[in-house]
């Protein structure tokens, strides 16, 4: 499985949860940061609004 692949697998997967899409979405960012050693994302103390 390519990256590409695998990204379009756990993104659909994602989008599948239920409950509040936006809480999903932030969530799907969060983990992918995490995954990807922490780069980017948010800095300490903002709000997705003032992103």
């Amino acid at each position: 499985m390519s990256y590409d692949e695998l990204l379009d697998s756990l993104t659909a997967r994602f989008l599948a949860l239920p409950g509040n899409p936006r809480e999903n979405a932030m969530l799907f960012t969060t983990l992918l940061s995490i995954a990807m050693g922490g780069q980017g994302g948010m800095k300490g103390g903002e709000t997705p609004d003032e992103i």
